[in-house]
């Protein structure tokens, strides 16, 4: 579990635009040899961070550490927090519908709005690594430029201020809930093989990323693969959903590199193919409405007999 977490902020990490590197690297390392101690001290020096992306990357963290339980009612915050969305709401209404509307818009309130509202759901739904993100991005677009712009205004100011405070409170509340994972154990080995590729495939780009060639190939690899990743992280849904994505970047990756030119480019892309059609011949996973594919004789995977395999693995 803990390789997994590190993965995740890890991938968080690569989606920045961050030019030190130094997160980067520790992380990298992290991956590579997981160390408990380590990641609670990275954790702990990126959620009390300044740098709202750091914060992000570091919640990820938790996963990995040991829960606690929490010393306040949370459902007394969800309470709190949906008051504080609803006078958002109201002051974007306002603004909206009066005289100040050409000079001031409301979008960036709307977004901070969002961000309350995803974390009081996700508290309720107890994915509370996600609402610790929603509230640490609520906090970020408190202090948005748009925002700092309608506090400009005298008959605005005392209300944005106020809500800005109570936002940076929720956070340092929800920060408090426990640290907890749902993740089925019996998949974390198939996670970790689409987690390793995904990084794979964002690192590369990150390097390259005016590379073409590499755009059409990567970007959609990474899409699948990141959603795969949701799946085979969510209890809720089956292994051969995500069996289905790897599917998908299996065929993908068929189609292109045939038209890699670049030999090194094209090298690395067949081993990482390899890799997904190897992962993809292991995991469960329903056929793909392409013709030819996925059918008995075309894919041994598919088979009568590994289709019952897969039903009494769901």
């Amino acid at each position: 579990m803990v390789k997994v977490a590190v993965g995740l902020a890890l991938e968080a990490e690569l989606e920045r635009e961050n030019e030190d590197s130094s997160v980067l690297d520790r992380l990298l390392h992290l991956y590579a040899s997981p160390d408990p101690a380590a990641v609670k001290a990275l954790h702990d020096e990126l959620v009390g961070s300044d740098s709202f992306e750091n914060r992000e990357v570091g919640l990820w963290l938790e996963l990995a550490l040991t829960g606690r339980q929490p010393d306040f009612d949370w459902r007394e915050v969800v309470i709190d927090m949906q008051e504080t969305e609803l006078d958002l709401f109201n002051l974007a209404y306002l603004i909206e519908t009066s005289e100040h509307k050409n000079r001031f818009r409301a979008l960036g309130l709307l977004d901070w709005v969002d961000s309350i509202e995803s974390c009081v759901s996700n508290i309720r739904g107890g994915n509370w690594i996600l609402a610790k993100i929603d509230a640490n991005r609520a906090v970020n677009e408190s202090l948005a430029e748009s925002v700092e712009k309608i506090r400009e205004n005298e008959d605005f100011r005392g209300t944005v201020d106020e809500h800005r405070k109570a936002t940076k409170d929720y956070f340092e509340k929800v920060l408090k809930l426990p640290c907890k994972s749902n993740i089925p154990e019996g998949r974390l080995d198939t996670i970790l093989e689409v987690q390793g590729l995904l990084i794979e495939f964002k690192r590369r780009y990150r390097l390259e990323p005016a590379d073409m060639v590499l755009s059409d190939v990567a970007l959609y690899a990474v899409e699948r693969l990141g959603v795969a990743e949701d799946y085979l992280l969510d209890p809720k849904t089956g292994v051969e959903e995500a069996g289905y994505e790897v599917g998908l970047v299996s065929e993908h990756l068929k189609g292109k590199v045939e038209s890699i030119r670049d030999q090194e480019t094209r090298a690395w892309v067949v081993k990482l193919m390899e890799r997904v059609e190897f992962l993809f011949s292991r995991v469960p996973a329903k056929p793909l409405p392409v013709e030819g594919f996925g059918h008995p004789g075309v894919e041994s995977r598919f088979e009568k007999k590994s289709r019952r395999r897969s039903s009494l693995i769901r």
